[in-house]
């Protein structure tokens, strides 16, 4: 069965058995009554929140494209990113969205070595700034974490030491030109034992062509601070959007106790533990973690409620329109041909 299939399976099963728990707790009645009474603005100013996260995103791609002369618009950009979010949301470990969207871009003539250092350079800047952030986000709650929440010191130090480990891992694997190249050639010396690859000359020459034009546009973007730092602060905003939606959900049910910070340095939190919980989109495990760090702050009852508002908002809009986005894109290109 197509792993695609599967990875959707997975996620609706979960999603039910989720949902069903979380709906566990209120009657009919309950329901209907928390629903009514959310407050619709700060539900808008979420959606919001998720857009200017969307379009964050976007506008890095242009910023990296532009810097190894790949002309891209905005609208071409923001295709890359939500084709990009729908594999990376509907696979384990958010791991399918950069091949997609390396094969679709150099599907659509964008050369592969550009391409690759491009999403690669893109990924690193995320995670140092996502590391960073995170790592100011637990000094914050620091006391709250080592006296209320000790059940969440081992998944928030797995978290911080996996996102560490990752950055070394992968910028060992591409910023080292011996491995890099070893690496690939190891490959394309097995695609030629299975009968991939016929001729084994030619693809060896491409390689080295390869990555020639990799390092020279990965040296343009790594020698280039400000694009660094401009980068970096579109993530920061990229991140701060998508944090402040849960304090916009803890808004919406009626609470106020808390200060934006708190509520979105314990999101930054949570999105640092679970994005390496092995199921797709990281379904049951971003509820789970949810209801760990926030079971403080969302009271009355109101947090199982609260998980599925939040849940609605950053996951399932996130598919739908993706989704939306990858069909567009799908049937677009049918007609073309």
């Amino acid at each position: 069965m197509n792993k695609k299939i599967i990875n959707i399976i997975i996620i609706t099963i979960l999603s039910i058995v989720t949902i069903n728990i979380l709906l566990g707790a209120y009657t009919p009645e309950d329901f209907n009554k928390l629903k009514n009474n959310l407050d619709k603005y700060f539900i808008i100013l979420a959606l919001i929140s998720m857009t200017v996260n969307w379009i964050c995103e976007g506008i890095i791609m242009i910023f990296f494209a532009n810097s190894v002369d790949m002309k891209m618009n905005f609208l071409k950009a923001m295709k890359y990113c939500l084709i990009g979010r729908y594999y990376n949301l509907i696979t384990p470990f958010y791991s399918g969205g950069q091949p997609a969207q390396a094969y679709l871009m150099t599907s659509e003539g964008y050369d592969i070595s550009k391409t690759t250092s491009l999403l690669f350079y893109k990924f690193i800047v995320y995670q140092v700034v996502l590391g960073i952030y995170s790592l100011f986000m637990i000094s914050i709650n620091i006391r709250l974490i080592l006296g209320k929440l000790k059940a969440a010191i081992p998944l928030v130090t797995i978290g911080l030491l996996l996102n560490i480990g990752l950055i070394i891992l992968i910028s060992v694997l591409f910023l080292n030109k011996n491995i890099f190249e070893k690496m690939i050639f190891w490959g394309i010396r097995v695609a030629h034992r299975l009968k991939v690859v016929k001729d084994l000359e030619s693809v060896n020459k491409k390689a080295l062509d390869y990555f020639e034009n990799y390092y020279d546009s990965l040296r343009v973007m790594w020698e280039n601070k400000v694009l660094f730092l401009e980068t970096a602060f579109l993530s920061f905003m990229q991140m701060t959007a998508y944090y402040f939606i849960t304090y916009c959900i803890y808004r919406s049910v009626g609470l106020n106790e808390a200060t934006p910070l708190q509520i979105m340095s314990m999101q930054a939190i949570l999105n640092m533990s679970v994005v390496f919980i092995p199921t797709p989109g990281t379904a049951g495990a971003a509820e789970g973690g949810f209801y760990l760090l926030y079971r403080y702050y969302f009271t009355g009852g109101l947090l199982p409620f609260a998980i599925l508002t939040w849940r609605l908002v950053v996951y399932y809009l996130n598919i739908f329109i993706s989704g939306i986005v990858v069909l567009y894109d799908y049937i677009n290109k049918k007609f073309k041909q």
